[in-house]
């Protein structure tokens, strides 16, 4: 999502993932893509700007990444994978390296009791 009013470029979980994590603690994140599909910022092509996004855990910011690198990729077959431990992500298109991206942590918002 690219707005140019920061505060409404933030998204926010699913209604759907809140529901199936109630209570859940959510985490602000920053996803910065280093590549995307074959050329974007490797070739001097532009990958996506950052991305902003509060996203309940490592499965959650990788369903954001995947809506928000899909148009970049070729391939129907594409995996999105986040190492929270490592803030690292990788792209899989198929059996091919699709990019990867830096992760960084904002802001966390304890969940309460569900």
């Amino acid at each position: 999502m690219r707005i140019n009013d920061p505060e409404q470029a933030i998204v926010t979980p699913s209604l759907d993932e809140m529901a199936a994590s109630p209570g859940a603690t959510q985490t602000h994140f920053r996803v910065t893509y280093e590549r995307v599909g074959r050329h974007g910022g490797r070739d001097g092509s532009p990958v996506p700007g950052p991305l902003t996004v509060w996203a309940i855990g490592a499965e959650g910011l990788a369903e954001h990444v995947l809506a928000e690198v899909r148009p970049y990729l070729l391939s129907s077959d594409v995996e999105v994978v986040v190492d929270l431990e490592r803030l690292r992500g990788q792209i899989f298109a198929g059996c091919n390296n699709g990019g990867g991206f830096a992760v960084e942590v904002l802001a966390v918002a304890e969940g309460g009791a569900a």
